[in-house]
């Protein structure tokens, strides 16, 4: 058995979370009632066919870039996003969006008590207009916010818990949508188990973590080598691309965002890293990690089951590659540590 093999062993779930079969079965017996967010099961269901749009979602990784994409098409929206809770920032942040300016983009990230606000007393559905709505100029670009005439909010909650929440911009009258959007809701109430396998997936659940600037990440990995070397003990720096991964994801999901795919992938390797040593992600598309070395150590053989590891995160077109940018024994020199993390893509 493999190094990365036995750490797998350790941490592999006891339940592994299924967004398939039994749990799709659930899903179309799943409806949220009006009444303030309370959940009621309701059977026997009508067939998947007839009322789950969803049924093609994506599982794993894909998942939020293929629930919005569904749902922006089901809805007939140009314009909207895709929000779920950023545990390491406190805010909602879009997973994927489509339509706003560059400048919206960067601004759309939520408070915890602005939403609240906005979703207290509404279980599937409310519109933003009028008064109410100068409250998010702040949150747009001046022209964008001059565009839109209401917003419609579509909470995704699990029990008590808000997971996310749709937002799309209304072009036309918002009386004249509700009725619509509130009837559509109903329907793809049903792909929320989907998400919620998502954010409960271990990878997701983990603490997010950032790499220190250039200088301070070299001096981390010095003393990490150090370490190891007082100990009698050597090690290995390898630095990985994630760019195939991510990038396939993006290239089929163009409403993906790419920041929000890097770091799934990153904390993907990380769970499958930890036991054995220190993950580091260099901007979005390398993985830099430390591992602590035996005498049969074989960097490929272990890539490549790192490889096979990580597709159960992903979907099965997806390119789970991840290309090898150098495997260098560990040094304490941190001067050597820092060319080498300089020559790294940004």
């Amino acid at each position: 058995m493999g190094l990365l093999q036995k750490a797998l062993k350790e941490r592999r779930p006891s339940s592994p979370i299924k967004v398939d079969g039994g749990l799709f079965n659930r899903a179309t017996r799943l409806r949220i009632s009006s009444n303030e967010g309370d959940s009621v099961v309701s059977g026997p269901a009508p067939s998947v066919a007839a009322v789950f749009p969803f049924a093609s979602l994506e599982s794993g990784v894909a998942c939020p870039a293929s629930f919005f994409a569904i749902a922006r098409s089901f809805f007939g929206t140009a314009k909207g996003a895709l929000f779920l809770k950023d545990d390491s920032t406190a805010l909602f942040s879009p997973w994927a969006q489509h339509g706003f300016d560059e400048t919206t983009s960067r601004r759309l990230r939520f408070p915890l008590q602005v939403i609240d606000e906005v979703l207290s007393g509404h279980a599937d559905f409310t519109i933003v207009s009028g008064p109410t709505l100068q409250g998010f100029r702040l949150f747009f670009s001046r022209g964008e916010f001059q565009s839109i005439l209401s917003l419609a909010f579509f909470p995704i909650r699990f029990g008590e818990s808000l997971l996310g929440f749709l937002m799309f911009s209304v072009p036309v009258d918002a009386e004249r949508e509700e009725k619509k959007y509130r009837s559509l809701s109903q329907t793809f109430l049903d792909a929320y188990p989907a998400l919620v396998a998502y954010r409960s997936s271990p990878f997701f659940t983990q603490t997010d973590s950032s790499a220190p600037a250039p200088h301070a990440l070299a001096d981390e990995i010095a003393r990490i080598a150090k370490s190891m070397n007082d100990n009698g003990r050597s090690g290995l720096l390898i630095a990985i691309s994630l760019e195939r991964m991510t990038g396939s994801i993006s290239v089929r999901f163009p409403v993906a965002e790419r920041y929000r795919l890097s770091r799934d992938g990153f904390r993907i390797v990380s769970l499958m890293i930890s036991p054995l040593g220190r993950t580091f992600p260099i901007g979005d598309k390398v993985v830099l990690f430390c591992l602590e070395k035996d005498g049969s150590f074989d960097t490929q053989l272990f890539l490549m089951q790192l490889q096979k590891s990580i597709k159960r995160f992903l979907p099965s077109w997806c390119d789970a590659s991840l290309p090898l940018l150098f495997s260098r024994p560990l040094t304490a020199e941190k001067s050597e540590i820092a060319a080498l993390i300089a020559s790294l893509p940004a």
